[in-house]
């Protein structure tokens, strides 16, 4: 029997990840993406999971909590680095 909840959040096996992600050009995200997220993470965060009867989890909410985090440092490191053009191309640097 597959556990739906704990602690109030809903559960999906990792290789139910793929179903709840946009597609890009037509394909899912492959499997090995989800589980590089849980392992290694993506810019020093990563996807929190459980092992549960020998079969990975995550929930619904820490993969909100995931992508919203990882699209944050993304836009705030992109934001960054424009920020530092114009100063360079107008004579000034951040120390």
């Amino acid at each position: 029997m597959k556990p739906q909840s704990l602690n109030g959040e809903q559960l999906v096996s990792l290789q139910e990840v793929p179903d709840y992600l946009p597609t890009r050009r037509g394909k899912k995200v492959h499997i090995t993406t989800i589980y590089r997220w849980v392992l290694k993470g993506v810019r020093g965060k990563v996807l929190e999971s459980a092992l549960l009867g020998g079969i990975r989890y995550t929930s619904l909410e820490a993969l909100q909590r995931f992508l919203g985090t990882t699209t944050t440092n993304v836009q705030e490191s992109h934001r960054k680095a424009q920020i530092d053009v114009i100063l360079s191309n107008r004579g000034l640097t951040m120390p």
